[in-house]
């Protein structure tokens, strides 16, 4: 039985693999085909040029000063998180997460937080671990419940059509209330992890998890919502820094569904950028022809609040005694 269910799980990371490898021309030919074939390249490049006046820079200043916030909100919930194992601060949680996101800059589906995040903890590791699924799990949540309410929002105010809408709002209803019941029913979960024989054989407890109470479940589900809203605030900030003038409510669904969609795709990390760019091409287009504008605000915000924390991440792990 055990080797069976090793087959299964070879030949489902092989199937993954595949379609994620399979999407890396896809993402190309897309973008190509957006600014490229379907679009006058000099007249777009003049939309571009002429789009920044004296609004755009207060809008980047306001996206970029969000970003200690949106890495504060993520610090203060790793923080909460970490208490039910042994206190931390502030500032070696916000090390911890900048670790994590040095790491996870470079793998797919940011799968490297999990190692990078507790590089710098000194003891609980292994629970740490599990705390952070928690914390990934309330933010998968959110993710979920806002990014499908805007995929319909979008299909119904927009362009765009969307065929049986009722069956879709069903399904993403009966998601979100599944992950729902296993996060705020944690003792259960624990007691069928605590079957698994590979645990058992591994001496790994995963007792702790109980020690999350539905008030603390509720916590972390609010500051992942507050992350996921100044994200998205920023996203429609820097798309609006770059002269793309779209209403914000528009704003907030299109850039809602464009970080939906990109969470859905198996994308490796070395397209993730571009496909990105791709899908909010894809969805801003409606609002405007200012293509390389969408491509550029898309760079701009991964850079804010991917490769500025990476960095910095970086230079505290090099100066770290691991």
């Amino acid at each position: 039985m055990q080797a069976i269910y090793i087959k299964i799980v070879s030949y489902k990371s092989e199937i993954l693999n595949f379609f994620k490898w399979l999407s890396v021309p896809v993402v190309f030919i897309a973008l190509y085909y957006q600014l490229v074939l379907k679009t006058d390249y000099e007249q777009a490049w003049q939309i571009f040029k002429n789009s920044f006046n004296s609004e755009s820079f207060l809008y980047l200043l306001i996206a970029l000063g969000l970003m200690p916030v949106n890495l504060g909100t993520e610090a203060v919930k790793w923080q909460q998180l970490l208490k039910k194992l042994y206190p931390v601060s502030l500032l070696e949680s916000t090390k911890s997460l900048l670790a994590g996101i040095a790491v996870s800059i470079f793998t797919p589906k940011r799968i490297g937080e999990y190692g990078g995040r507790i590089l710098l903890l000194t003891k609980h590791r292994v629970e740490a671990v599990g705390s952070l699924f928690i914390g990934n799990l309330a933010q998968s949540i959110i993710n979920l419940l806002i990014g499908l309410i805007t995929i319909l929002l979008y299909g119904t105010l927009f362009t765009l059509e969307v065929q049986n809408k009722a069956f879709i709002l069903f399904f993403a209803c009966l998601i979100c209330a599944v992950l729902l019941l296993l996060y705020f029913n944690l003792q259960w979960v624990v007691a069928q992890l605590s079957n698994i024989n590979y645990l058992k054989k591994k001496s790994i407890s995963v007792d702790f998890l109980n020690r999350y109470k539905k008030r603390d479940l509720f916590e972390i589900l609010f500051y992942s919502a507050l992350k996921y809203l100044i994200f998205i605030l920023q996203f429609v900030l820097i798309i609006k820094a770059f002269g793309i003038e779209i209403p914000l409510l528009s704003g907030i669904i299109c850039a809602s569904s464009v970080f939906f969609i990109k969470t859905m795709l198996p994308v490796p990390a070395s397209v993730e950028l571009a496909a990105r760019g791709s899908i909010a091409i894809f969805f801003f287009s409606i609002f405007t022809e200012n293509h390389i504008g969408i491509l550029v605000a898309s760079i701009v915000l991964w850079i804010v609040n991917l490769a500025i924390p990476s960095m910095i991440g970086s230079l505290i792990i090099a100066k770290s005694k691991i």
